[in-house]
């Protein structure tokens, strides 16, 4: 008879799959080194559509989530309530690396248009991380459980106090069950119609 003897070896546990960092915005860093010193990178708006297109408009709208999130205060909460000085100084960061035509009207409005989006889209993915840490049953456990990336600790305890009061939890509600009504949901992405446009083959702004 013969008897095979085995080793049984203590495995490691599997590292827990590592979670995306926040965005540096790589891909702007690249540009800007290889455009001469002092020079910015240019933002081109659609002949047709008007919206920014092109490379540097994905670079664009990735600068302005990083800019909401770092310096953006969260104790407004209408975009039209945010002061003016606050607006501007979120202009003077992002002029850090974009070619801003401060004094064209149209063109600002579109860069407004572009750090609204960029501010409800940090609004809700702030929200949505208080829901999923029991903002709606506990709010005390959610308040305790601050996003890594949120601004400050004021910021969020600037935002539990407005999630919790009655009357936005009631729209909220709304929202939701208006969403959930939806028959067509949206597939386009983060990219804007204009920007799709561009980057269909043969076409050119």
């Amino acid at each position: 008879m013969i008897i095979t003897y085995y080793a049984y070896v203590d495995q490691p546990a599997s590292d827990p799959p590592k979670r995306r960092g926040p965005s540096l915005n790589l891909s702007a860093t690249k540009t800007l080194d290889n455009l001469p010193a002092g020079a910015k990178i240019s933002l081109t708006l659609s002949t047709d559509t008007k919206g920014f297109i092109g490379n540097s408009a994905t670079q664009f709208a990735t600068e302005c989530g990083i800019i909401i999130r770092n310096y953006c205060p969260m104790n407004f909460h209408t975009w039209d309530s945010i002061p003016n000085d606050v607006k501007n100084m979120l202009y003077e960061q992002l002029q850090g690396r974009f070619n801003l035509l401060r004094s064209d009207r149209v063109f600002m409005e579109h860069v407004n248009a572009r750090i609204h989006a960029q501010w409800k889209r940090t609004r809700g993915t702030l929200s949505e991380y208080w829901k999923r840490n029991g903002g709606k049953t506990n709010p005390q456990l959610a308040r305790s459980k601050m996003k890594p990336n949120c601004r400050s600790q004021e910021d969020w305890n600037h935002l539990c106090d407005y999630w919790e009061l009655e009357k936005t939890r009631k729209y909220n509600d709304q929202m939701e069950a208006n969403r959930g009504k939806q028959v067509i949901t949206s597939r386009g992405g983060s990219r804007s119609i204009s920007n799709h446009k561009f980057h269909l083959p043969g076409w050119a702004a």
